[in-house]
């Protein structure tokens, strides 16, 4: 915070690609540590696709992958607490892509960093949490998956055996190499 006040005070907004990193500055700093530095912070951080919604919306996507069939877009929690995904399923859409949310409204089941500790409590558990999750992407037919948590990004490789997409590896802008 002490980092981040200053530049906000600049006329800088926190733009993150990590949902989590979002809601700890929105919505957890402000509760542990009551004041008005938190407080200011918070109010400028922004998930990346929802700045780009935000001040960009115009500028042309393409798609970076095969655009045929659809892409199945997981929600991670903290951003389902703030947007629920859909800044970052419009961009995709945006670029082309058909988009549909694959949900079980609840937890991958990896929890933050839980389900990276070894044995029954930490990643057998998060594995058992997230079954019906990965079940719903096998039978989603989605050619593609997506989400824009890099930890849930590790959970759902782990339980599909497939490769999990960023948003933004799956777009070019538009004039861009």
């Amino acid at each position: 915070l002490r980092i981040l006040g200053p530049l906000v005070d600049q006329g800088y907004d926190i733009v993150s690609t990590e949902p989590t990193a979002v809601y700890m500055l929105r919505k957890v700093y402000p509760k542990l540590r009551e004041g008005e530095l938190a407080t200011k912070v918070g109010t400028h951080a922004f998930g990346f696709f929802e700045f780009i919604e935000r001040g960009l919306a115009g500028l042309p996507l393409r798609p970076s992958r095969d655009v045929a069939g659809v892409v199945g877009f997981h929600i991670p929690c903290h951003d389902r607490a703030l947007t629920s995904g859909a800044p970052a399923m419009r961009f995709l859409e945006r670029a082309s892509y058909r988009v549909r949310a694959v949900e079980t409204g609840t937890c991958c089941g990896i929890a933050g960093t839980f389900g990276m500790k070894s044995g029954w409590l930490g990643y057998e558990l998060s594995m058992a949490v997230g079954e019906k999750l990965f079940e719903q992407f096998r039978q989603s037919g989605c050619n593609l998956i997506a989400t824009e948590s890099s930890v849930c990004t590790l959970q759902l490789r782990d339980g599909l055996g497939r490769a999990i997409l960023h948003p933004l590896d799956m777009v070019r802008f538009e004039g861009a190499g």
